[in-house]
Order: C-alpha cells, then structure tokens, then sequence
C-alpha cells in the first residue's frame, strides 16, 4: 500500500503527470508547490475536496505568478540561507577541490494555509 501513495510527479523527460493511487490516504506531501498545485486539480478532477476529504502539502513556498493561489500548506525554504551557504560551499572547493563536501541544513518554516485539514 505504501508503494501505492509514492506518487512520480514526472515522466522520463521531466513532464508533470500526476496518477492518483487507487487507495487514498489522508495526507499527500508534494516535492513543490506546483507538484501540490497539479495534485489539488487532479484530486478536484477525481471529486476529491481538499482538505476535508484529503489534506495536501507542499515544499518552498513559490508558486509561478501565472497560477491562482491555492492557499497551499507549505515548508518554505530560506532561500537566502540556502544561497549563501551553496556559495560558501562552492568557493571553498575552488580554492581546494578537496573541501566542501558534506551536508549542510538549512532551517525553514511551515506556512500553514487551507490544504490540511487541522484536528482539533
């Protein structure tokens, strides 16, 4: 059943195709908020109402200007954190190819909007 909810949202040649499992759970957490975007259509295509019937959250906070805002539950990013230590991460191997390895977290938010159906 677990396989089932582990959805591709795109194809070999990175097209967003979106098949919804046969067995729903509750909740959906999406790569990105336009992975969540498509998911909500598609589930509104299928009569499924989010959030009372499935809740829907997604990942950086960024939806392209063009969409309606779906009022998205999210985890955003800090952007600016992540960039800085990526650059730190990138002039430390140019001055010695040898370092800047390894991982590095960046903290982030939820932003809690209108896809997750909050228990009381």
């Amino acid at each position: 059943l677990l396989d089932e909810w582990l959805i591709e949202d795109r194809d070999e040649k990175g097209a967003m195709s979106i098949r919804l499992p046969e067995h729903m759970p509750e909740a959906f957490v999406c790569n990105c908020d336009l992975a969540a975007y498509m998911l909500i259509d598609k589930l509104n295509e299928r009569g499924y109402k989010v959030p009372e019937d499935v809740s829907v959250v997604g990942f950086n906070n960024y939806l392209y200007p063009e969409l309606a805002d779906r009022e998205i539950t999210t985890y955003e990013v800090n952007t600016k954190a992540m960039v800085k230590v990526a650059l730190e991460k990138v002039l430390k191997q140019i001055k010695n190819p040898k370092r800047g390895h390894g991982m590095d977290i960046v903290s982030g938010r939820m932003v809690i909007k209108k896809s997750v159906k909050l228990k009381k």
